[in-house]
């Protein structure tokens, strides 16, 4: 089941931290959190790995056939 989830959002193992799952009647609803990863700042230009505010996004996804999906990413 992760891996339908990991090729949808197009990434690679090594870049997602957890997978949780939360099953209902008609629902598989998902909480992707990534990895941390060094990035630019958008400021300074300088390479760092903190982050001001983590935002979670969400994605309505039909990953499996017999369920709606919604996947909650940050």
């Amino acid at each position: 089941m992760n891996h339908s989830i990991i090729n949808a959002l197009n990434l690679k193992e090594e870049e997602i931290d957890s997978i949780e799952s939360v099953s209902s009647f008609h629902n598989e609803d998902f909480l992707v959190t990534l990895k941390l990863k060094d990035h630019i700042c958008p400021n300074c230009g300088s390479l760092t790995h903190s982050i001001k505010d983590y935002k979670i996004r969400k994605l309505h996804m039909k990953i499996f056939i017999r369920f709606n999906s919604v996947v909650y990413y940050k």
